[in-house]
């Protein structure tokens, strides 16, 4: 069992790497367009024992939106195939741009596995602390998992549209700035830019470290604070399309902020939507 935070050291992981309900994850995924294919890279090189988690297949199958949250169904037949059970303890870490590690143990927690973290600065740390890789083929034994969805862990876009003209919540998008001011276009034709109205802009980028660690609660806690972040109220969380608004979520989670929600649609519905109202500029 780990110390229950949502965040494990390499030190910790090397300890606890031989433990039966200790399960890894490799959660990688790249942004499409690039040059890094995330599969190949785990057939490279990856933590002992761990098995590869197909980030953008396990998703609502009926959605037009990327990698939105898929039926409990569907979650539990994917992670019971990778030999993980619903009693076991999950760490998940990631070497993406976007750090989808955290994706996933947000649709985990969703879910109803509370045992999961991921490990802080992901494989970069964990090659900095001489951590083995290995090229052996995983072949896990199937096993029952059980997933039930909780509520309040993902809203939609009418959750982030009452969010406009309710003082009692806020929303939180978690794009870098150009993005949220509209200053750069988006590259997905049709999309608009800007923000929803009201929004505060936190760039997920800035809640790490340069060496790819999370910062300290105390810093993250300014950094929203900065952002005029409200702690005391609910916030709901944004991004281009899901991913990064639950590094917001994990960043979160370490200040003890747990009233928390993901619109899961982010800005890949919303700025395709011509009825939806946006913003831009700065956050006012």
């Amino acid at each position: 069992m780990h110390s229950g935070s949502s965040l494990v050291t390499s030190t910790w992981l090397q300890a606890n790497i031989t433990s039966p309900t200790v399960k890894i994850i490799d959660a990688t995924w790249h942004l499409p367009g690039g040059d890094r294919d995330a599969l190949q890279e785990y057939a490279a090189g990856h933590l002992p024992g761990a098995v590869f988690f197909e980030l953008a297949k396990v998703a609502a199958k009926d959605s037009p939106l990327p990698h939105t949250l898929p039926k409990a169904e569907d979650f539990a037949a994917f992670v019971g195939a990778l030999g993980i059970s619903s009693q076991d303890t999950v760490i998940l870490y990631d070497d993406s741009n976007v750090r989808t590690s955290a994706r996933l143990w947000w649709m985990f927690r969703a879910f109803g596995h509370e045992n999961v973290a991921v490990l802080d600065g992901g494989l970069k740390a964990w090659k900095a602390a001489g951590g083995m890789l290995t090229t052996d083929v995983v072949t896990p034994a199937p096993v029952q998992y059980e997933a039930e969805l909780q509520e309040g862990f993902f809203g939609d876009w009418q959750d982030a549209f009452d969010t406009i003209n309710d003082a009692s919540r806020q929303l939180v998008d978690a794009r870098g700035t150009t993005r949220f001011e509209g200053s750069t276009p988006e590259a997905k034709e049709g999309l608009r830019a800007g923000h929803i109205p009201g929004a505060v802009n936190i760039p997920f980028m800035s809640l790490y470290n340069e060496d790819g660690t999370m910062k300290t609660p105390d810093t993250l806690k300014d950094i929203m604070q900065e952002g005029s972040v409200s702690l005391d109220k609910p916030l709901v969380l944004s991004c281009g399309s899901g991913i990064t608004a639950c590094v917001l979520a994990l960043a979160l989670d370490q200040v003890g902020k747990n009233d928390i929600s993901v619109y899961d649609g982010s800005w890949s519905e919303w700025g395709m939507r011509t009825d939806l109202p946006i913003e831009t500029g700065k956050a006012r």
